[in-house]
C-alpha cells in the first residue's frame, strides 16, 4: 500500500529519504537533529522502512 507520507519517488532504493531544503545553513542544523528526524519519520504510517535522510541545499 503506497504512503502518503513517504512517497515512493523521494525515497531512493537504499531506502534513504531524500529531502531538498532551502539553504545550506538549514541543512546543517537538520544534519544535527537527523536522528530525532529520522524517528519521527519512521513512526509514520507507511515510513517504517526509511533506514536514511539526506539533505540536500538548493
Amino acid at each position: 500500500m503506497p504512503s502518503l507520507f513517504c512517497p515512493d519517488s523521494v525515497v531512493d532504493t537504499h531506502r534513504s529519504l531524500h529531502v531538498l531544503v532551502s539553504h545550506s545553513v538549514v541543512r546543517n542544523e537538520l544534519f544535527f537533529h537527523r536522528q530525532s528526524i529520522l524517528a519521527k519519520i519512521k513512526a509514520l504510517p507507511g515510513c517504517a522502512a526509511v533506514r536514511g535522510l539526506v539533505l540536500r541545499s538548493g
